[in-house]
């Protein structure tokens, strides 16, 4: 059986900033926090030491045990740091001094491992290429997708961009509005001297660079954190997600299209609170290759400029398929 659902995991990747969750839900967290314990293989609650008014005291968060052992053993300890905060805390607490040091820790420790496994070119334009995605520009993400699938040797079409954009609105989004997406979008990965010839196609190939980049380095840094793979989390609501459950009602798994550039969070809180006031919700689960991450918080810097919260990874896998099997929707 084969499904396709566009649904974005943390913030619409269309049609402005993303979406702010400005508080947790105590209620339902508990009810997940029960959920997560029960599933196999299950997460683990570890104990962190928190430090706050002078005092210190414990405070228990999720974690997969083997993603634990590998951030104990890694020798970057700011991302360490940084893992060991929870959901809320980054919510409520990221203009604090103590959250902010650690993410300006890592802040100056990419910046400074970047100028050394990148050019200075790449490094620059890479930095302000994933921005546009973090604010949620919609002709340069949509530009980006369409980049990233070229290099692929694949193509998005313009019922796929309509689509994507589909799954983030209230409504039927027009088709100018689709064809200027993509016409835009293409331009904005052009060099500015030729922008009055965007047919000629070849002057991407600076950014096609980057993104190349871009993907390589994420890539060093997710195995020398993590190892060869990871565990991400994704909240999808809406229709897609209604069609999920109603398929795995009646299968075990399914297969689901997996488009350029998807949205995860290491954290299956920070999936959840993005969908835990939609009326039909789903959040999963995948392990994900490291050789499929294409940028995250823990690769380039812009990743965690405006909600480091939602500890987001992008993923542009080889394959267009991936499988769900009941066991992996933790949250429905």
């Amino acid at each position: 059986m084969t499904l396709s659902t566009t649904s974005t995991t943390f913030a619409p990747t269309f049609g402005g900033k993303k979406k702010k969750v400005a508080d947790a839900v105590p209620d339902q967290l508990n009810e997940l926090n029960e959920f997560i314990s029960k599933q196999k293989p299950g997460l683990v609650r570890r104990k962190v030491k928190v430090h706050r008014a002078g005092k210190e005291f414990e405070r228990e968060q999720w974690v997969r045990p083997e993603e634990s052992e590998a951030i104990k053993v890694s020798h970057k300890d700011m991302f360490n740091d940084f893992m060991k905060i929870d959901y809320n805390r980054l919510v409520t607490e990221k203009k604090s001094k103590k959250v902010k040091r650690v993410i300006e820790n890592i802040h100056e420790h990419l910046n400074q491992d970047r100028a050394k496994n990148m050019d200075k070119f790449s490094k620059g334009r890479g930095y302000f290429m994933i921005d546009s995605w973090v604010e949620g520009a919609v002709f340069k993400i949509v530009g980006l997708r369409m980049l990233v699938a070229e290099m692929r040797g694949e193509e998005i079409s313009k019922e796929m961009v309509k689509s994507l954009m589909d799954s983030v609105s209230d409504k039927p989004t027009p088709d100018k509005t689709v064809e200027a997406a993509m016409s835009i979008g293409k331009i904005s990965y052009m060099e500015p001297e030729d922008w009055d010839h965007p047919e000629k196609g070849a002057s991407t190939n600076k950014s096609k660079q980057v993104i190349k980049d871009e993907h390589e380095y994420a890539v060093k840094k997710t195995k020398e954190l993590f190892g060869d793979e990871i565990t991400v989390y994704r909240g999808i609501y809406g229709k897609p997600a209604q069609v999920i459950r109603d398929a795995l009602d009646k299968s075990d798994e399914i297969e689901l299209d997996s488009f350029p550039l998807s949205s995860y969070s290491q954290d299956p809180i920070a999936a959840f609170a993005f969908v835990h006031d939609k009326r039909d919700k789903v959040v999963i689960q995948r392990k994900i290759k490291a050789d499929d991450v294409q940028f995250a918080w823990y690769s380039n810097p812009a990743m965690l400029s405006y909600m480091p919260e939602q500890k987001e990874v992008v993923i542009s896998p080889k394959e267009n398929k991936f499988i769900i099997k009941k066991s992996d929707v933790i949250w429905r």
